[in-house]
């Protein structure tokens, strides 16, 4: 069998598996050797409970792929349970996503959602070709189409996208790639469609320049004047790198009609602790002083394994050079090395402290499959609205029956009162620092205990509520 052949069996291939699956109502005529759930949780504020809001089943065939996502949304608290959406996944025998369609319901009848049909380069295994369908008065129909060109080395040499005008596709922007031998992109010309000719049109033109390590180090841009029929130059950016590859300085500048030459007007500079980015500045030009104004600075910090574990960001104002915005993100990771938290605070400037806004946790088993998952909104500083997610894997049972998370906290962060939630007590409770050590012991009989907590030091505890039959850690911050 030649090659030519074999990339065509392939392409055929992966088209008539994608259309029997469209083609059948359903995909659960394959066989699901495995399901995993996730449960969605709101937390009630007027009644302190977590209620279950919404389910989601995935279905997987033999080699894992997922093949069906089943959400139900749950009614009258937790006794009823609604079908709402229904997702199916089309793979080709190479395990490529060729086919996905989301399917809602209401009252009992069927709509679409989402649907597209994916094609990829037989060489190269890069998507080729893209198109999305709409749902319209009952029936799915074509919307919008994307492919890409590659050349043999498996580079793109040209992209665009079309609309379906109910007869035909009409072909709405083009870029057309120009590489140099070794296949770095020199040149991007990028072609919108002019609704009136009923054709494409020359609109912007990027050209790049490289340095031996295959670095951009010049791209200017141009844009097109239909009036001079030429080229105008809009804006020229270089880039500087230290023997490593890193970048150090990228440095741009605009076009100036008047004086018909580029301008400085922008400036982003890197600084490395190592090989990690420990710091990023913005800069404005200002032509009056001749001076680099500092607009945007960007920090990072990393752990030993050299995690990041920080990240904060100031925005000053360019004409007062006032602070106007500042935010951060803290990040922590567990013993596999999994992101198991994300916390952003932004700055108040009224009290001078950094203020919660939003909190997402992660837990994993002791394999690093994920378990649970939840997001706390804060405003100004209090707590507005959490949501959790509970996942379950399992081969068999494909009731509703499930574990309710069984504890929370609130507030989170907490600056003198922590307010512990549980169900089913009683509970033994220890409150542990982050290096594990027990600074407090008590035993929790009721459905919630409050605990002051005035006295700690700012950062990260533990709190480990205990009984025979199942234990609880929850992180809570002390601000």
């Amino acid at each position: 069998m030649n090659i030519a052949f074999k990339n065509s069996f392939k392409r055929l291939a992966a088209l008539v598996a994608c259309v029997a699956f469209f083609a059948s109502s359903s995909v659960a005529q394959e066989i699901a050797y495995l399901r995993d759930s996730t449960y969605l949780y709101q937390f009630i504020e007027a009644t302190r409970q977590w209620v279950l809001t919404e389910k989601r089943i995935h279905k997987h065939n033999a080699l894992g792929q997922k093949i069906e996502t089943l959400t139900y949304a749950y009614q009258n608290g937790q006794n009823e349970r609604v079908l709402t959406q229904r997702e199916s996944y089309a793979y080709a025998p190479s395990g490529q996503l060729v086919g996905y369609e989301k399917q809602g319901f209401a009252e009992g009848e069927a709509f679409g959602i989402e649907k597209r049909l994916l094609e990829y380069h037989p060489t190269t295994g890069q998507q080729s070709s893209r198109i999305d369908y709409r749902w319209s008065q009952g029936a799915w129909v074509r919307d919008r189409k994307w492919e890409t060109q590659f050349n043999e080395q498996g580079k793109a040499t040209r992209s665009n996208a079309s609309d379906w005008d109910g007869t035909q596709w009409l072909e709405t922007y083009r870029f057309e790639y120009l590489l140099d031998p070794r296949g770095n992109r020199t040149e991007e010309l990028l072609l919108l469609r002019d609704e009136q000719a009923g054709k494409l049109r020359k609109f912007r033109l990027q050209t790049y320049d490289y340095n031996q390590q295959d670095k951009i180090v010049k791209e200017i841009s141009y844009r097109w004047n239909a009036d001079t029929r030429e080229w105008t130059p809009r804006s020229a950016t270089s880039h500087e790198y230290a023997p490593s590859g890193k970048p150090i300085v990228s440095e741009s500048r605009s076009w100036d009609l008047d004086s018909q030459r580029f301008l400085l007007s922008q400036r982003i500079a890197y600084t490395y602790k190592g090989e990690l980015l420990s710091q990023r500045g913005e800069f404005l030009y200002q032509a009056s002083s001749g001076k680099w104004i500092e607009n945007t600075q960007n920090r990072f910090e990393y752990d030993e394994k050299g995690h990041l574990v920080r990240q904060e960001e100031s925005v000053l104002d360019a004409y007062s050079l006032m602070l106007s915005n500042r935010i951060r993100t803290d990040f922590a990771f567990d013993g596999l090395d999994s992101l198991a938290s994300r916390r952003e605070w932004t700055w108040d400037a009224d009290v001078q402290a950094w203020s919660p806004s939003q909190e997402l946790l992660w837990h994993r088993d002791a394999f690093g499959n994920l378990q649970r998952e939840s997001v706390s909104n804060f405003k100004q500083g209090n707590l507005y609205w959490q949501a959790l997610q509970v996942h379950f894997v399992s081969p068999n049972d494909f009731s509703t029956n499930h574990t309710i998370p069984t504890a929370y906290l609130y507030p989170n962060p907490a600056s003198d009162w922590l307010r512990v939630g549980a169900s089913q007590p009683p509970y033994q409770l220890s409150l542990l620092d982050a290096h594990g050590r027990e600074l407090l012991e008590r035993t929790m009989n009721s459905t919630e205990l409050e605990l002051f907590v005035g006295q700690l030091e700012t950062g990260t505890y533990l709190l480990l509520l205990r009984k025979p039959d199942t234990t609880e850690l929850l992180r809570f911050v002390k601000l």
